[in-house]
C-alpha cells in the first residue's frame, strides 16, 4: 500500500513534468514545498523567464489552483481565467499547465491588483485602470 508521503509524492511529479515538458527552458523552479499532513498541501513556484511572472501551484485536500503574479504582486488564477478539472490526475494536471502556457502567452491577459482597498486590472502592456462595482 502506497505511504501518504509516496501518495503527494506522485503528484508533485506530475506537475514538475508537465511544467518542464509544457513551458521547457521558459521556466525555473524556485521552491517546492511539501507539508502533507497539512490536509496533503503542497506548493510548486516557477519563474516564467519570458514576462518574468511567478507561477504557483497550490494544492490542498487533493484540489489545486495555479496564480499567474508579476513582480509588483498583480496577479490572477487558472480557474478566474478559465474553469478547469482540478482533479489531480496526469492528464488534468497536464491539461491546466498547458492552459496556464496559453495565458502568459496571450495578448489579453489580464491580471488584478490591490491598492487602497481597490481592485485594478492590469494588462500585458502595463495599462492598470480601476475596477468599477
Amino acid at each position: 500500500m502506497q505511504s501518504h508521503t509516496e501518495y503527494y509524492d506522485t503528484f508533485v511529479g506530475f506537475f514538475r513534468n508537465a511544467f518542464e515538458e509544457v513551458f521547457g527552458e521558459e521556466i525555473s523552479e524556485i521552491e517546492v514545498k511539501k507539508e502533507y499532513e497539512k490536509s496533503g498541501y503542497f506548493r510548486i513556484v516557477y519563474r516564467y523567464i519570458p514576462e518574468n511572472y511567478t507561477l504557483k501551484v497550490d494544492c490542498h485536500r487533493k484540489l489545486y489552483d495555479i496564480f499567474i503574479t508579476d513582480d509588483e504582486g498583480a496577479m490572477t488564477n487558472l480557474y478566474r481565467v478559465t474553469k478547469f478539472d482540478n482533479d489531480l490526475t496526469q492528464e488534468k494536471i497536464r491539461e491546466a499547465v498547458r492552459k496556464v502556457k496559453d495565458i502568459v502567452e496571450s495578448e489579453d491577459m489580464v491580471l488584478y491588483i490591490y491598492r487602497d482597498n481597490k481592485v485594478y486590472r492590469k494588462t500585458k502592456d502595463g495599462v492598470v485602470r480601476r475596477v468599477k462595482k
